[in-house]
């Protein structure tokens, strides 16, 4: 149950981080001019986001399942 909640504890941590980190590197480096902010959540919350939201979880289950061990 412990590696549940962390896996889970690690996925919203993620997903807030990845959209954050997304948002904010679309806005430094993208040259589009005519609808950046748009492209920006776009990328967040349906690319990056997702993406590290599970690669977080996985590790929060790894992470879990270890401290369960010990």
């Amino acid at each position: 149950m412990r590696a549940i909640v962390w896996a889970l504890a690690f996925l919203v941590v993620g997903y807030v981080v990845g959209a954050g980190l997304a948002i904010g590197l679309v806005h430094l480096l993208s040259t589009n001019m005519h609808d950046r902010d748009l492209e920006a959540l776009y990328t967040g919350f349906f690319f990056a986001g997702p993406v590290l939201s599970l690669l977080a979880a996985v590790l929060g289950l790894v992470l879990g399942l270890r401290r369960r061990a010990t």
